[in-house]
């Protein structure tokens, strides 16, 4: 029978620890180009016409206007950033709070949007295939698999999918509807 002492164990368990940390650590080490920051595109044709068709469509506490979701939708009525509700709010005339108007986003709200939004745009250079098109797109149109019932678009065709797709090809201002 072999008597170990605690010393050796420790010791033992201390080399194991640090071998494992550095393979963890060099594993996760590569040499790769880091992925190209999203693209920059029009804010005021997100505005004008990506932004109302995210507001319509995804932004439902119980879809993406909700704070636990990584994709956020802020929207008029729904979700929106405390602060910038007031500003909003204070920008209101007295027969729009007497009318309980809700008012629109600010444009820091518009800038969280266009930022959320950019963020799903990938690949770079296949805007149909960028999570934004096709998680939003019925499978049976090509698209991925989104939640139940959360088929979007249900055709390329779909206004709302032609605009978000103009977007990423670089629609401008001047493209607004």
């Amino acid at each position: 029978m072999r008597i170990v002492f605690v010393s050796q164990i420790r010791s033992f368990q201390s080399g194991i620890c640090v071998v494992a940390l550095l393979t963890f650590v060099l594993a996760g080490c590569e040499l790769s180009v880091p992925p190209a920051p999203p693209p920059d595109l029009d804010s005021a044709y997100f505005a004008c016409s990506v932004q109302p068709v995210l507001a319509r469509e995804c932004s439902f506490p119980g879809c993406h206007g909700n704070p636990d979701r990584a994709f956020q939708v802020l929207a008029p009525a729904r979700m929106r950033l405390s602060d910038q509700y007031l500003v909003a709010r204070a920008l209101l005339t007295p027969d729009e709070l007497i009318q309980k108007v809700n008012p629109p986003l600010t444009e820091t709200e518009l800038a969280f949007n266009l930022n959320q939004s950019r963020f799903m745009i990938r690949p770079y250079d296949a805007p149909q295939d960028t999570q934004l098109l096709t998680r939003s797109l019925s499978v049976a149109a090509g698209g991925i698999y989104h939640a139940p019932n959360g088929d979007i678009f249900h055709s390329k065709k779909d206004e709302g999918y032609r605009r978000i797709l103009a977007w990423i090809n670089g629609a401008g201002a001047g493209d607004c509807p």
